[in-house]
Protein backbone atom coordinates (compact mmCIF):
# COMPACT_ATOMS: atom_id res chain seq x y z
CA UNK A 1 0.00 0.00 0.00
CA UNK A 2 1.21 3.77 -0.79
CA UNK A 3 1.12 5.74 2.52
CA UNK A 4 1.76 8.61 0.35
CA UNK A 5 5.22 8.49 1.69
CA UNK A 6 4.55 7.95 5.13
CA UNK A 7 5.19 4.14 6.36
CA UNK A 8 3.77 3.78 9.79
CA UNK A 9 6.29 2.13 12.45
CA UNK A 10 6.62 -1.64 12.68
CA UNK A 11 7.83 -1.46 16.00
CA UNK A 12 4.13 -1.39 17.60
CA UNK A 13 3.59 -5.08 16.51
CA UNK A 14 5.72 -6.00 19.50
CA UNK A 15 3.48 -4.16 22.36
CA UNK A 16 0.44 -5.67 24.19
CA UNK A 17 -2.88 -4.51 22.75
CA UNK A 18 -3.72 -3.37 26.34
CA UNK A 19 -5.94 -0.27 26.01
CA UNK A 20 -3.17 1.71 27.69
CA UNK A 21 -0.97 1.16 24.96
CA UNK A 22 -4.04 1.30 22.22
CA UNK A 23 -4.14 4.99 23.20
CA UNK A 24 -0.63 5.59 23.43
CA UNK A 25 0.05 4.16 19.67
CA UNK A 26 -2.69 6.68 18.81
CA UNK A 27 -1.27 9.43 20.37
CA UNK A 28 2.52 8.76 18.84
CA UNK A 29 0.67 7.62 15.45
CA UNK A 30 -1.14 11.24 15.39
CA UNK A 31 2.19 13.02 16.38
CA UNK A 32 4.00 11.32 13.18
CA UNK A 33 1.72 12.11 11.18
CA UNK A 34 1.22 16.34 12.11
CA UNK A 35 4.64 16.21 12.27
CA UNK A 36 5.63 14.82 8.39
CA UNK A 37 2.53 17.19 7.06
CA UNK A 38 1.37 14.22 5.17
CA UNK A 39 -1.37 15.00 2.35
CA UNK A 40 -3.97 12.56 3.10
CA UNK A 41 -3.94 10.01 -0.19
CA UNK A 42 -7.17 8.00 -0.92
CA UNK A 43 -4.96 5.03 -0.45
CA UNK A 44 -4.21 5.78 2.86
CA UNK A 45 -7.90 6.20 3.66
CA UNK A 46 -8.08 2.67 5.55
CA UNK A 47 -4.99 3.79 7.62
CA UNK A 48 -6.86 6.48 8.71
CA UNK A 49 -9.74 4.72 9.75
CA UNK A 50 -7.76 2.33 11.73
CA UNK A 51 -6.21 4.84 13.52
CA UNK A 52 -9.97 6.40 14.25
CA UNK A 53 -11.02 2.51 15.07
CA UNK A 54 -8.15 2.69 17.69
CA UNK A 55 -9.56 5.46 19.61
CA UNK A 56 -13.09 4.48 19.96
CA UNK A 57 -11.86 0.99 21.45
CA UNK A 58 -9.56 2.85 23.23
CA UNK A 59 -13.03 5.11 24.61
CA UNK A 60 -15.04 2.32 24.62
CA UNK A 61 -12.97 0.53 27.47
CA UNK A 62 -13.10 3.02 29.57
CA UNK A 63 -16.20 3.65 29.48
CA UNK A 64 -16.81 -0.31 30.13
CA UNK A 65 -14.76 0.24 33.12
CA UNK A 66 -16.58 2.63 34.30
CA UNK A 67 -19.36 1.33 34.23
CA UNK A 68 -17.81 -2.14 36.06
CA UNK A 69 -16.98 0.19 38.35
CA UNK A 70 -20.39 1.84 39.25
CA UNK A 71 -22.11 -1.41 39.25
CA UNK A 72 -19.91 -3.16 41.85
CA UNK A 73 -20.34 -0.15 43.92
CA UNK A 74 -24.35 0.32 43.37
CA UNK A 75 -24.65 -4.04 43.56
CA UNK A 76 -21.31 -4.90 45.81
CA UNK A 77 -20.90 -7.06 42.84
CA UNK A 78 -20.71 -7.14 38.83
CA UNK A 79 -22.86 -10.58 38.00
CA UNK A 80 -21.99 -12.50 35.61
CA UNK A 81 -25.15 -12.15 33.85
CA UNK A 82 -24.06 -8.48 33.34
CA UNK A 83 -20.74 -9.23 32.25
CA UNK A 84 -21.93 -11.90 29.43
CA UNK A 85 -23.76 -9.12 28.02
CA UNK A 86 -21.87 -6.79 25.09
CA UNK A 87 -20.36 -4.50 26.28
CA UNK A 88 -22.27 -0.98 24.67
CA UNK A 89 -25.48 -2.65 25.56
CA UNK A 90 -24.47 -2.86 29.53
CA UNK A 91 -22.82 0.75 28.92
CA UNK A 92 -26.39 1.92 27.42
CA UNK A 93 -28.75 -0.40 29.97
CA UNK A 94 -27.01 0.41 33.04
CA UNK A 95 -28.13 3.67 34.02
CA UNK A 96 -31.57 2.82 32.58
CA UNK A 97 -31.60 -0.10 35.23
CA UNK A 98 -29.78 2.45 38.02
CA UNK A 99 -32.59 5.16 37.50
CA UNK A 100 -35.31 2.91 37.04
CA UNK A 101 -34.93 -0.14 38.60
CA UNK A 102 -32.36 0.92 42.11
CA UNK A 103 -33.48 5.13 42.13
CA UNK A 104 -36.27 7.10 43.07
CA UNK A 105 -38.80 7.43 40.50
CA UNK A 106 -41.99 8.42 39.99
CA UNK A 107 -43.41 5.13 40.86
CA UNK A 108 -42.34 3.84 44.32
CA UNK A 109 -39.95 1.06 44.75
CA UNK A 110 -42.05 -1.49 46.01
CA UNK A 111 -44.56 -0.72 43.45
CA UNK A 112 -42.35 -0.81 40.20
CA UNK A 113 -41.23 -4.31 41.65
CA UNK A 114 -45.03 -5.51 41.63
CA UNK A 115 -45.33 -4.08 38.10
CA UNK A 116 -41.95 -6.26 37.17
CA UNK A 117 -43.07 -8.92 39.27
CA UNK A 118 -46.65 -9.49 37.44
CA UNK A 119 -44.93 -8.62 33.74
CA UNK A 120 -42.66 -11.93 34.86
CA UNK A 121 -45.32 -13.97 35.88
CA UNK A 122 -47.03 -13.47 32.31
CA UNK A 123 -44.29 -13.85 30.37
CA UNK A 124 -43.30 -16.94 32.60
CA UNK A 125 -39.42 -15.49 33.71
CA UNK A 126 -38.13 -17.28 36.46
CA UNK A 127 -35.25 -14.63 36.82
CA UNK A 128 -37.54 -12.02 36.42
CA UNK A 129 -39.72 -13.79 38.90
CA UNK A 130 -36.67 -14.47 41.17
CA UNK A 131 -35.10 -10.67 40.96
CA UNK A 132 -38.99 -8.63 41.72
CA UNK A 133 -40.11 -10.79 44.29
CA UNK A 134 -36.37 -10.01 46.15
CA UNK A 135 -37.07 -6.84 45.55
CA UNK A 136 -39.74 -6.11 46.26
CA UNK A 137 -39.57 -7.65 49.64
CA UNK A 138 -36.36 -5.72 49.71
CA UNK A 139 -38.64 -2.71 49.69
CA UNK A 140 -40.94 -3.63 52.02
CA UNK A 141 -43.94 -6.07 50.18
CA UNK A 142 -45.52 -8.57 52.50
CA UNK A 143 -45.88 -12.14 51.62
CA UNK A 144 -49.83 -10.91 51.10
CA UNK A 145 -49.18 -8.06 48.68
CA UNK A 146 -46.98 -10.64 46.68
CA UNK A 147 -49.99 -13.02 46.80
CA UNK A 148 -51.85 -10.76 45.72
CA UNK A 149 -49.84 -9.74 42.69
CA UNK A 150 -49.44 -13.03 41.69
CA UNK A 151 -53.44 -13.16 41.33
CA UNK A 152 -53.67 -9.94 39.92
CA UNK A 153 -51.18 -11.11 37.29
CA UNK A 154 -53.05 -14.44 36.56
CA UNK A 155 -56.79 -12.76 36.40
CA UNK A 156 -55.50 -10.11 34.03
CA UNK A 157 -53.97 -12.53 31.77
CA UNK A 158 -57.09 -15.00 32.00
CA UNK A 159 -59.51 -12.00 31.09
CA UNK A 160 -57.55 -11.29 28.21
CA UNK A 161 -57.30 -14.62 27.20
CA UNK A 162 -60.85 -15.06 27.36
CA UNK A 163 -61.83 -11.81 25.35
CA UNK A 164 -59.32 -12.41 22.42
CA UNK A 165 -60.70 -16.04 22.23
CA UNK A 166 -64.07 -14.71 22.11
CA UNK A 167 -62.80 -12.08 19.43
CA UNK A 168 -64.91 -9.35 21.65
CA UNK A 169 -65.23 -6.35 19.40
CA UNK A 170 -62.58 -3.71 20.43
CA UNK A 171 -64.71 -0.66 20.15
CA UNK A 172 -67.85 -2.16 22.11
CA UNK A 173 -65.34 -3.27 24.62
CA UNK A 174 -64.20 0.74 24.96
CA UNK A 175 -67.01 1.99 25.16
CA UNK A 176 -68.46 -0.45 27.70
CA UNK A 177 -65.04 0.45 29.90
CA UNK A 178 -66.12 4.52 29.45
CA UNK A 179 -69.80 3.58 30.46
CA UNK A 180 -68.25 1.30 33.79
CA UNK A 181 -66.06 4.44 34.45
CA UNK A 182 -68.76 7.19 34.41
CA UNK A 183 -70.93 5.15 36.69
CA UNK A 184 -68.02 4.72 39.03
CA UNK A 185 -67.86 8.47 38.85
CA UNK A 186 -70.71 9.06 40.09
CA UNK A 187 -71.15 6.50 42.62
CA UNK A 188 -68.12 8.01 44.33
CA UNK A 189 -69.77 11.23 44.45
CA UNK A 190 -72.65 9.79 46.10
CA UNK A 191 -70.72 8.46 49.17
Amino acid sequence: MDWGGFAPSQKWRCLPQTPFFLFYRLRVLRIELASRCVAVAPQSHSFITSVMQTHSVVKHMGEYENTLKDIEKTLGIVPGFMKAIPKDVLMHDWPLMKKYQIGETAIPAKYREFIGLAIAANIKCPYCSLMHTAMATMNGATDKEIAEVAFLASYTARWSAMLHALQYNYNTFANEVHQIGEYAKKAAKKK
